[in-house]
């Protein structure tokens, strides 16, 4: 617990105590010279202990006392069952945006017309000789004869042991192979069905640590039912199998739609970079950036697009993400950033108030890594011991671009990595 910034309280004789502290080793913690957290209110009943208390976000004391941010707070948690001060039986911890609220405050009615669907994918092997695993299945959309929005979903995860992230990504063009509806496939190996290379717009996603269960905002609906929306999902899990064990998995999501369509039509922007060389023994910063002049050609509306949500990602390198907006050549603030970034807490966000993307803006999210204890290079890749460097965007109106980042053209990443070409039919 070194440097840990802690409060310690306790009830006894129905006296409330409370104690501003900071841990200097694996010993019994110091008192802090400058008492900041004030108690507002303890009770006792039972085996029940409650206190309530608070500080200012940023006490001004450098030393001991930790500044209470919108990044990712690391929470650990302990306590004993007497009503002395003692060493801990029972402990825990865990990682929270303290400042964030993961869901919208308001609460959104569900329309009567509202009816639910389920992508699952059956009876997935993981096998004890795969420590990551990317697996791929098509799954139908239900067959509508008008338009009808998606307002809700929940990820269903079966195996959360192994569940790293879970992704329904959209795909437009037909599938006349009605047999591959029945398989799942390796993702983005040469045993993957060229189909499957076509979906690349992110629909819907989850990842560890994230709430299960995703409002959209009341304004906005993922359009399915007509020859523009989705015609099917590919699914895809990666499972961070780091035991090695034998599992069978069947995870998936829980979609709500409805015909009664809101104002506009949602949509998820991918923004970044996933082809990098990260050296060893370093403190390394990538960047990824989605031009003015993307933006300029497909943001076509003069409002822009608001983006409501965004989650940050990257894999167990990753130190600090930052989604930096910016227009006409200067910063005018984030689309997200997190200086204390948690690989196994990934969380969408919600603003607290929506920001526009206008036309010629642009976004450069960067990464900072830390490969301190790596002998060798880290490679962009999907594994979860290569790197990724990435912001997804949610907003809406939609537009007809699902990706806007810095990407290597082919036949160079194919020379610099010494790889094997998988070549996609797109006829």
């Amino acid at each position: 617990m070194t440097g840990a910034d802690i409060v310690v309280g306790w009830v006894k004789d129905s006296k409330a105590t409370l104690q501003d502290m900071h841990a200097e080793g694996n010993a019994k913690p110091v008192l802090d010279e400058k008492q900041d957290w004030k108690l507002l209110n303890a009770e006792e009943t039972g085996t029940i202990t409650a206190l309530r208390f608070s500080r200012l976000l940023d006490t001004g004391d450098c030393k001991h006392d930790r500044p209470i941010t919108a990044d990712t707070m690391h929470i650990l948690w302990a306590y004993h069952p007497s009503d002395e001060f003692e060493y801990h039986q029972f402990k825990g911890q865990m990682s929270l945006h303290l400042l964030d609220s993961a869901q919208p405050q308001q609460v959104i009615d569900m329309p009567p017309d509202v009816k639910t669907f389920d992508l699952i994918m059956p009876n997935v092997t993981v096998p004890a000789n795969k420590s990551t695993l990317y697996w791929c299945q098509i799954l139908a959309v239900p067959k509508l004869t008008s338009k009808h929005h998606i307002i809700k979903y929940a990820a269903i995860i079966d195996k959360p042991q192994i569940a790293h992230h879970l992704i329904a990504y959209g795909c437009f063009q037909s599938i006349t192979n009605a047999s591959l509806y029945n398989t799942g496939y390796e993702c983005y190996t040469q045993s993957m069905p060229p189909e499957l290379f076509n979906c690349w717009e992110t629909t819907l996603g989850w990842a560890v640590g994230g709430d299960e269960l995703v409002h959209l905002p009341p304004e906005a609906g993922i359009s399915i039912g007509t020859r523009e929306d989705v015609q099917f999902f590919k699914l895809e899990m990666h499972y961070n199998n780091a035991d090695k064990k034998d599992w069978i998995d069947q995870s998936g999501f829980k979609v709500w739609y409805t015909p009664t369509l809101r104002k506009y039509d949602a949509g998820t922007l991918t923004t970044g970079a996933t082809v990098q060389i990260i050296p060893p023994k370093s403190i390394f910063t990538t960047h990824g950036i989605c031009s003015e002049e993307c933006t300029r050609k497909f943001v076509t509306e003069p409002e822009g697009l608001r983006i409501f949500a965004y989650v940050l990602h990257s894999h167990l390198l990753g130190r600090k993400i930052r989604a930096r907006h910016i227009r006409k050549g200067v910063q005018i603030g984030w689309f997200g950033k997190d200086e204390n970034y948690n690989f196994n807490y990934q969380q969408a966000r919600i603003f607290n108030s929506e920001k526009r993307l206008l036309p010629g803006d642009a976004v450069i999210v960067e990464c900072v890594y830390d490969s301190s204890e790596r002998e060798l290079n880290t490679y962009g890749g999907l594994s979860t011991m290569n790197e990724m460097c990435l912001a997804f965007l949610f907003y809406y109106p939609r537009i007809k671009m699902s990706g806007c980042a810095s990407l290597v053209p082919a036949q160079n990443q194919v020379d610099i990595f010494n790889a094997s070409v998988v070549v996609a039919d797109n006829g």
